[in-house]
């Protein structure tokens, strides 16, 4: 499966999943997952089958409770926009009330903490 160069640019691979790639946006401040679907072509949620819809979500679902568990966020925000990239994928984002942007949206912000490569050993070895 080809991965959107702007995706793959931005984000460190974690793990094949089922149906999507995980990969871990580096910011230091909020743990970012972004979850990319493994289907050529899926630009919208609707472009999925629904077998995969429903895949999708149980893993969005896992995504949640592995930041709930470990990185106890006030919220999640959990977004599908695709403006800057087309290639369906889906942001999961712990947010704390003490965060950067809160309440306002994260995205356009940038961390004050420089990211420790140390978080994706420690994230990869929670996903397996």
């Amino acid at each position: 499966m080809l991965i959107d160069p702007k995706l793959e640019q931005d984000s460190i691979f974690i793990k094949e999943l089922e149906l999507c790639q995980l990969r871990l946006l580096p910011d230091q401040e909020n743990p970012w997952f972004i979850l990319i679907p493994k289907r050529e072509g899926a630009i919208d949620w609707c472009d999925l089958s629904k077998t995969d819809q429903h895949l999708l979500t149980d893993e969005i679902n896992f995504v949640c409770n592995l930041l709930k568990t470990n990185s106890t966020p006030d919220k999640l925000n959990i977004g599908s926009l695709g403006n800057m990239v087309p290639q369906l994928h889906i942001h999961i984002i712990a947010r704390y009330i003490n965060d950067r942007a809160w309440p306002n949206a994260i995205w356009g912000t940038s961390a004050e903490m420089p990211f420790d490569m140390e978080s994706v050993k420690r994230w990869s070895q929670l996903v397996m």
